[in-house]
């Protein structure tokens, strides 16, 4: 009886050879797969990133536009007022260049 058990044990092992390759097989597809997924989503939110830290800047000069705006108001001294209109004129192209940094979001 123990040969016979040997022989069935023998004529499984390719069959469970074959399915651990395929299992092999399988899994380093689904690897690759996945890593190309999350490079393409990294490249994502390297442009999220990139675009919180251009808006942070917009805000900082806005901030600035309208301390300089209230300084000119509460003192009348000049210097605010060119620093005013100096920061209004540079704002439109900022907040433009915000938005077109992805190809896909200039349809937006």
């Amino acid at each position: 009886m123990a040969v016979a058990q040997w022989r069935k044990a023998i004529s499984l092992q390719p069959i469970l050879l074959t399915a651990g390759l395929l299992l092999l097989i399988g899994l380093s597809a689904a690897t690759v797969l996945l890593v190309q997924r999350s490079a393409a989503e990294s490249l994502w939110v390297a442009h999220t990133l990139r675009v919180q830290d251009r808006f942070s800047s917009l805000l900082l000069e806005l901030r600035r536009t309208e301390a300089s705006q209230r300084g000119y108001l509460y003192t009348g001294n000049g210097a605010y007022l060119e620093e005013y209109r100096a920061a209004v004129q540079t704002a439109p192209k900022n907040s433009m260049n915000s938005r077109s940094s992805h190809p896909t979001m200039m349809s937006a």
